[in-house]
């Protein structure tokens, strides 16, 4: 019997947790002995592909109507040629291209509603709305689910699944060879032994709180001057080169200098997390999961983030974090004060509950075998 072969279409293979979702899944693909194939315009993850799993290069980024319209003849040739069995739609402008080859080819067609995708009207709506055209829809959050159930109607609720993001925790562990590369890492970055470290991880873009913790920041320093608390701004700029500019503008105009840094990316995450003593990601708008907050945890690093979206579903308050308002620097700089008034007992026992509850809930391994179900579900369907 010949294998399935699963096609995950989604815009590039360059940073996040769109494209680490769909690295995890092909990976589980070839172990399973499946094909895996991967469609994309290319990016520096195209090489985290293991051996057994494929990938070709269209320019599936596009947002350009005729683009769009290439891109279904082209993933449609490259479909037939191959024998795709299953198609996996991972962002709007693809998906597009992908729905309309999985229903010229007959093969079942799933989606996975990465986002609150903004706009609930008009042509931006139905733009939108290819996400819900999935045999199944796979939301990564409840959050993600009631969203697409109150934009998009309540008939499509026996089609979507929830399926949480996962960590891998053979990678996410805090084990000491993780703690001796954390170490020479924050002397890499110039942090001084003694200081208290804030990493704030994540793409820099003006949504994810930068902004909010710079002021934090500035209002714990006025509150605690003789406490050396530093920050690590840990993230790629992208297209947000004029944000990070601001960003930079705030700091020296806050008087922040000697205490924020940058690093545009770090392969070694785990160490990354090790290497610091609390994790901020206070997004302005809901994450739809937020991968951020389950790594921190399996790294037995608690989260200050804000109290809306998937958040709420990861960090459980005052055991494995903080939530606070969004938009809110009080609140943030409230928490950090709580953070640095833990005793060291409340601190471990805050971290091994942040730990557990990962380890229940969102593990790589559960989000790789509730996905392969849905696809052999829908397999033996056709």
């Amino acid at each position: 019997m010949t294998k399935p072969l699963i096609c995950q279409v989604l815009p590039a293979l360059s940073a996040g947790g769109v494209e680490r979702g769909t690295i995890d899944i092909a990976r589980a693909l070839v172990r399973k002995g499946w094909g895996a194939l991967v469609v994309s315009s290319g990016g520096r993850l195209v090489e985290s592909l293991k051996e057994g799993a494929c990938h070709v290069t269209l320019p599936m980024h596009s947002k350009n109507p005729v683009q769009i319209v290439k891109n279904f003849c082209s993933l449609l040739k490259v479909a037939r040629q191959r024998g795709v069995s299953l198609i996996h739609a991972r962002s709007r402008a693809p998906a597009w291209s992908a729905w309309w080859a999985a229903k010229k080819l007959k093969v079942p067609f799933v989606t996975t509603y990465h986002g609150t995708y903004n706009g609930t009207w008009g042509i931006k709506r139905f733009y939108n709305s290819v996400m819900t055209k999935g045999d199944v829809v796979i939301a990564p959050s409840s959050f993600i689910k009631d969203h697409i159930i109150a934009v998009h109607g309540a008939h499509l609720t026996p089609k979507i699944r929830v399926i949480h993001r996962g960590v891998d925790l053979s990678l996410f562990a805090p084990t000491s060879s993780v703690d001796e590369r954390a170490k020479a890492l924050r002397q890499r970055w110039g942090i001084a032994e003694a200081a208290t470290l804030i990493l704030l991880p994540g793409r820099i873009s003006r949504w994810k709180g930068h902004e909010d913790v710079l002021q934090a920041l500035n209002l714990f320093q006025e509150q605690s001057p003789s406490t050396n608390v530093q920050l690590l701004i840990l993230g790629e700029v992208g297209s947000h080169q004029t944000f990070k500019s601001e960003l930079y503008k705030l700091i020296v105009s806050l008087g922040l200098t000697d205490c924020v840094h940058f690093m545009p990316h770090e392969m070694d995450m785990p160490a990354a997390y090790r290497a610091c003593d609390v994790v901020m990601a206070p997004s302005r708008e809901p994450e739809a999961f937020g991968r951020i907050f389950a790594e921190s945890g399996a790294m037995e690093r608690l989260v200050i983030s804000t109290c809306h979206g998937g958040a709420q579903e990861v960090i459980i308050p005052g055991q494995t974090g903080w939530l606070v308002a969004p938009e809110s620097p009080e609140s943030l700089s409230a928490s950090l004060k709580s953070f640095l008034g833990l005793t060291r007992e409340s601190r471990r026992k805050m971290e091994k509950e942040a730990l557990e509850h990962v380890r229940a809930h969102f593990s790589l391994e559960a989000m790789e075998q509730e996905t392969l179900k849905i696809y052999a579900l829908l397999l033996r369907q056709t």
